[in-house]
This record gives C-alpha cells, structure tokens and sequence, in this order.
C-alpha cells in the first residue's frame, strides 16, 4: 500500500508539471487524485461530504472518547465507579456502531501488564473486525504526578521540571532517555498515543496546573527539551501530542475547573509561549498531535463568544479558527493532527453545551474532539447515539466538507504510521511473559529515575551535608504517603538513623508543639502549590483529611521556630515547585529542591520515591547536589 501510494504521489506529480496539459489529461488527474483518496486513504467508503454515511464515519474517527467507568448493574451513571479493565460487548457494539476513531485510558483502566494488553488488543480487534480503521489508544502518561499507570507497571520518572534542572550539565541526555524508555513501555501494552509532553514555559509562580509540569521558565530550554522528547518517543512507534497549545505557562487560574485568560501582548506570546511549540514543529521530528488549550489569548483572538449563560469571553484557544488555523496550520506550517484538550474539563462544558463545542472546536480547525460525551452506563450509550446523530447533522450544515474531508484525511495518514501489536501474539502471550517483560523494563526505567533524581536534586542555600552525622530525626511531611516514603529512604540508606516522622496534613495553630521529640536534626518536606484535581487522577489525595495551607504552614512554622531556637539544625525541601513559605525559609538553615514529591506503595507494601532516595543520600551525606534551578527561585 505505502508503495502504491508512493508510485500515485509520483504519477500524479509528474502529470500535474507538464507545460501544457490538455484538458482531457487534467480530468484524469483529477479523477486519479479522487480514486487515491478512496482507495488508499478511505479505510472506509464514502461518496460525498454530503453523504450522511460518508460524514458519519469522518465525524466518528474525530471522536476519542474516555472509558474510565462502566456499571451495567442499574447504577446510576454519577454513582458510577466501576473501572472499566473488560471491554464489555454494549460498548463493543458502539464503537463499531459510530466508527469512534479513539480511546483515552485513565488508571481506573488499569490492573496489569496482561489485562491492559487484553483490553488494547480487544479495542483494536473490535474496529479491525468490522473493516473499521484501528484506534487511537491513548494515555496521559508525562511522568511525576500525572502518570495514569501505577509506579511497578510503568516507571513514572520524576517529571519535566526535574529533567530542567539537569538541563545546564547533560543538556537533553535525560529527555531523550524517559522520552525513549515511555515510548518502549507504552508500545508494549498497546498504548500509540501519548499525551505528552507539556512544553507550557512556566513563566507564573501561582500556576496551579502546570509548575512541575513545565521544563522550565526558559522557552529556549524546554523547546530543547521537549524536541528530544518528541523525537525519542515517536521513534518507538508512541505519537507524542504536545500540550497545551498556544501555552498554560502564565495562568493563575486552572482550566479543569476555569476559564482562564492570558494578557500577554503578541510580541511575549510569540517569544515565550508559542516559540516551543514553533521550534519543535519545525524539528526533523515534528510531534504527530498537538493539543490545544481552554485558555483565552485576546492577543491572538479578540473575538468574543457567547457562552450557555448568555455572557461573552473571548474565544477559548480549543474554539478559535484564527488560533488554531491562522496560527498553528497557516503561520506554523503544522500538518499534524489537533487534538482539542478535555472537553468535559470545566474551561469548555460551563459555558458551552456539549454539541455546540465539537462544531466550534471542529470549525476552528480540531481533527480530533476528546472526552466530549460521558458514557457510564447503558443509558448513557443511547443517549450517545442521539447525541451523535445530532453531531453528524450539524457538522454536515456547519462545516465546510473540504474541510471535514482534509481533516479526515491527516488521521487516515497518521494511523497508516502507526506500528501495533500483532493481537495474535498478544493472546498467545501468557501473564508470567508479560510479567517478565514488564519486570525489565521496570528494572531500567529504575535506573534512569534514580540517576534523574540524583543529578536534579538542587542546593538552594546552606551547606546540604550540615545534618550529615545526625542519627535523631524529625521529619515533617505533607501525609503519610511521602512521611513513609522518607522514613524508608533514610532507614534503607542507614539503618543506624532514627526518624520519627509526622504528617502535617491535618495541623493547625491549635495543635501543640512537638516537643516531645529528642533531635539531633529537623527535615520540613513541603508542597507548594498543593494538589490539584488533574494530578490527582490516579492517587486519592482526598481520602486524608486536610486542613488549610494557612494553617499547615502557620503550625509548621511554630515547629521550625521552637527547633531553631534550641540551635537544631532545619532543612526545607520544597518537594514540589522550588518556591519557599518565606517564614519557613528564614528559620531553616539549609534548603534543597527535589521537583518531586511522588511516591507510590508498591504491591510488597514497602513504599518507594526515587525523590526521596536522593533527598537522603544528600542528607546523610552520601550525595553532592548536581541540579540547576531551571525556574528564579520564589518566596
């Protein structure tokens, strides 16, 4: 197929370049080019755009959709909570039924190596056996906090930021090496698209979305970044999807639950926020997806929009024609495919219904709309059939058909690219092989993290190894996750030290001193800024109680300064962003940044943070600090 579609592309160049091509000659190139659309790019027949079959199939394949719950039981789909790890045979028969051309996992999709290789097989053999094109399977797997497989299915890494702060000693030495190694693992599970990296340039302290997310506030370095990220994880046969276009990097507000807006004028736009975008566009490895943003740049789009509440905002980068056409497809020159983000995160589904997004995202230039329907349920499933019937109708009133046609036509060519499993292989394949090749690419991915981790962890101030020969220890973390995660870092390092360990999740003023405590050494973990929903995707922060930021820090810092005045030693590590609660930082006497707070509880039950193994090498003394801040450094 790929040669004859070569050998057309030739012929019909050839004819196209003749001096003086008769008339007779132009219809058959015309008819020619025609055919070769039917006939190499239509994995599914149609006649015209104004054929609802036609239009039908073109609008499914623009659809991926998320399958995270599903109760057949008679739950009510909000009630809802049964992880889908089954294909069950009611979806089957949608899929095929609307031609969907994509699924988004999420962690509750997930149990192991083999389910997930069954459930991706299973998804593509449902389309492949009804002739239907293959699926888009993708994942939100960057690494750090927002990785949807649990730590001993696919190494999460410690995140962007932490690879920025390398940035200045190794250059892209450690893009490359987890860009690579996740392109490998999710390849394996049946896994083609990642939506990732963010090359956002977080240039606002106060984001509560991106920080630790971002390479860097450097547009120049996390354009470096993210290029060897794309390039080493699409060669594995992983599509990488760039986010969050045209940048999240300098907002306050977060779009899952906002719509926030970006005042920069076009001169910053284009040099801070766009320029990683542009460089890796026009790399030898340009991404195969990009995803837009639910944020609003007047300087790129000052029209306004009327939302479902009848109020007026400037049109959302997602539904923007002069954003996503004038400047990413005409300005840009990308060829690629745009992936709109979420369109159930609050940025999009308060202000607009969920039709009138797929047209508007659609009409602005979108070839693909993300998580527009929620399907739960049953019930949910017929009203996605009106639903879709409703769509193919308006897209086949509102939308130009060369348009809907050219669309169609990038993800007919991006899926020809693709390299899938051979789904025979992966039933004849048992649990224990999937085990074992899990397992190794485990044991490498560990060691790429932990040499992360050890060249990333950064001196902020203070001499790292003034506590080296403590043996007595109070620890302070944010729950008991991390206070876990540090307790066996330390004692694993040096069973001789001691740590007592406490959880400030839930303190307040009121809370009394921990005066009780013999130390010869005080470490104060902490997130700034705390969680937020999209991170918390796949670990269920909310399930221990928490006071407010104010009070934790207002009892933290009664510790800190009871231990500062009896001249014991204080080290703050800012697990998250290197920005410091400035009261904090003033009584502490050394301070480090890790970029990283995760940590998971693996099947043995033991508790691993390979942030927190580098955070004790350096406090016992048994590492030097390598890292470079790759953001100014924040009170």
């Amino acid at each position: 197929m790929a040669f004859t579609s070569s050998l057309i592309s030739m012929m019909t160049l050839q004819i196209s370049e003749l001096p003086f091509l008769p008339s007779f000659l132009r219809f058959l190139q015309w008819t020619f080019t025609l055919l070769t659309i039917l006939i190499c790019g239509g994995m599914a027949s149609y006649t015209s755009a104004n054929d609802t079959r036609s239009v039908k199939h073109m609008v499914g394949q623009k659809i991926m959709l998320d399958l995270r719950y599903f109760c057949s039981d008679g739950t009510s789909s909000s009630a809802c909570r049964e992880g889908m790890t089954v294909l069950p045979d009611a979806i089957k028969t949608m899929l095929v039924k609307h031609h969907i051309g994509g699924v988004i996992l999420f962690s509750e999709n997930i149990e192991s190596t083999a389910q997930v290789s069954t459930l991706t097989a299973a998804l593509q053999n449902t389309m492949t056996s009804a002739e239907l094109p293959s699926m888009f399977i993708a994942v939100d797997q960057e690494g750090g906090r927002v990785a949807r497989f649990p730590a001993h299915m696919v190494t999460p890494f410690l995140g962007n930021m932490a690879i920025g702060a390398t940035f200045d000693k190794t250059n892209s030495q450690f893009s490359t090496q987890v860009g690579e190694h996740l392109g490998i693992a999710l390849h394996q599970l049946g896994v083609n698209v990642n939506f990732a990296p963010s090359v956002d340039v977080n240039s606002e302290p106060r984001n509560p979305v991106i920080n630790v997310r971002s390479f860097s506030s450097s547009a120049n370095t996390v354009a470096q970044l993210g290029a060897s990220f794309v390039s080493s994880m699409q060669a594995q046969g992983v599509l990488s999807a760039l986010k969050h276009f045209p940048g999240h990097g300098d907002t306050q507000v977060d779009s899952h639950t906002g719509l926030p807006l970006v005042t920069h004028d076009i001169e910053t736009t284009m040099s801070q926020d766009v320029l990683p975008f542009a460089h890796i566009i026009q790399s030898d490895t340009p991404p195969a997806m990009i995803m837009s943003a639910h944020i609003q740049y007047p300087s790129l789009d000052s029209n306004k929009m009327v939302t479902t509440q009848g109020k007026a905002v400037f049109a959302p980068a997602t539904l923007s024609k002069p954003i996503l056409t004038g400047l990413l497809r005409n300005t840009l020159k990308y060829q690629g495919l745009i992936v709109t983000d979420a369109l159930d995160m609050a940025g999009i589904a308060n202000y607009f219904s969920q039709q009138e997004a797929v047209v508007k995202a659609f009409d602005a230039g979108a070839d693909i709309a993300l998580m527009p329907y929620t399907i739960r349920t049953p019930e949910d499933i017929a009203q996605f059939d009106s639903f879709m019937t409703a769509l193919v109708d308006a897209v086949s009133s509102n939308i130009e058909s060369e348009a809907l046609k050219a669309s169609y036509q990038r993800i007919v060519v991006a899926k020809q690219k693709l390299t899938p499993l051979n789904p025979a292989q992966v039933e004849t394949v048992t649990a224990n092989d999937q085990a074992l090749v899990g397992q190794t690419l485990i044991t490498q991915g560990r060691e790429i993290e932990t040499a992360l981790a050890q060249a990333s962890i950064t001196s902020l101030y203070g001499d790292p190894h003034l506590a080296a020969d403590a043996k007595q220890w109070l620890v302070f973390m944010p729950d008991s996750l991390r206070c876990n995660a540090m307790q066996t870092a330390m004692t694993t390092l040096d069973p001789s030290v001691n740590v007592t360990c406490v959880s400030y999740s839930t303190k307040t003023p009121q809370h009394s001193l921990v005066s009780n405590v013999s130390a010869d050494a005080v470490l104060i973990g902490d997130i700034s800024p705390r969680h937020t929903a999209y991170e918390m995707g796949n670990e269920n922060l909310k399930g221990e109680p928490r006071s407010s930021l104010i009070a934790q820090y207002a009892w933290l810092t009664q510790q800190a300064q009871f231990f500062h005045d009896k001249k014991v030693p204080i080290v703050y590590a800012s697990l998250r962003m290197p920005y410091q609660y400035a009261e904090l930082a003033a009584l502490a006497d050394v301070g480090l940044a890790t970029y990283s707070y995760r940590a998971d509880t693996m099947p043995d039950g033991t508790t691993y943070g390979a942030a927190f193994n580098s955070l004790a090498e350096v406090l016992l003394g048994k590492h030097t600090p390598q890292g470079k801040l790759p953001v100014p450094t924040q009170h």
